[in-house]
């Protein structure tokens, strides 16, 4: 059997404007809540976040590559049913991923829209 590779953690910093407490204080703030809640999940909720994330990553080979379609498109159509469901499994993918960080961090309500 073939073990799996493990990525390393992030080493860099995450993405953050820097500048005088008056401008960024509070995003600060809610970002270190934030990242507290997330710990506490973790640690309280590991089997269902891992099972998330397994689904995360099924999901997203799944969509990798250039898809074609070799249907045809009626006159005047500008994008077909079968484009629409393209564009809706494409937007998915990263609106699962938000989904979870909105809900490791506490947003119930945003994560469940």
């Amino acid at each position: 059997m073939i073990e799996p590779q493990m990525r390393p953690i992030p080493q860099g910093a995450p993405p953050l404007l820097f500048g005088p407490d008056d401008v960024t204080e509070g995003y600060y703030e809610l970002e270190e809540l934030e990242r507290g809640f997330s710990l506490d999940a973790l640690r309280n909720h590991r089997d269902a976040v891992a099972l998330w994330y397994r689904g995360l990553t099924l999901f997203r080979r799944g969509m990798i590559g250039m898809w074609e379609y070799l249907g045809e498109e009626g006159p005047g159509d500008i994008m077909s049913a079968w484009g629409i469901q393209a564009n809706a499994l494409g937007l998915s993918v990263g609106s699962a991923k938000a989904s979870l960080d909105l809900l490791l961090a506490g947003y119930y309500s945003m994560a469940f829209a």
